[in-house]
């Protein structure tokens, strides 16, 4: 997902991905759905998980964030929509669920402890899958902590 280094504002989230030893499989056929977390949303966590010794959290945190498919936001709102309870949920690729619905016109997507980030910005469509930009992290940190 090379198209991930061109996006504003998310540095914070490629020098992650770049520590997290993922940037690779990312580079893979897929699809992937990646919701990246802005700049602000991320903090100091970025610098921390950016350190050598923080590999395997960096690893955790990006994992939490992808999704198999590739997902635009017209396939998640249709989800939603066929879902019939004004929800959808999606496993994640460490595993977890994160669950979708809409406040107003906004997407939001709330992870299993509670934690939410609403879509925002434009998403990309790179040739292996799309970028969500979110305006959260949807996972606590060791760094953050």
């Amino acid at each position: 997902m090379a198209a991930l280094g061109e996006q504003a504002d998310r540095d914070g989230f490629v020098a992650v991905l770049d520590n997290s030893g993922l940037s690779t499989a990312l580079e893979g056929v897929g699809p992937y759905t990646v919701f990246v977390p802005s700049d602000a949303a991320l903090g100091a966590d970025a610098e921390g998980l950016s350190d050598e010794a923080m590999s395997a959290p960096a690893a955790a945190l990006v994992r939490a964030h992808i999704v198999p498919g590739a997902l635009g936001r017209d396939d998640i709102q249709a989800a939603i929509d066929a879902a019939g309870n004004g929800e959808v949920q999606m496993r994640t690729m460490d595993d977890g669920l994160l669950t979708f619905s809409r406040n107003g016109e906004t997407l939001v997507v709330s992870a299993p402890d509670g934690t939410t980030a609403r879509l925002s910005g434009s998403e990309t469509r790179a040739s292996n899958g799309v970028i969500q930009p979110i305006d959260a992290v949807l996972v606590k940190t060791e760094a953050g902590e």
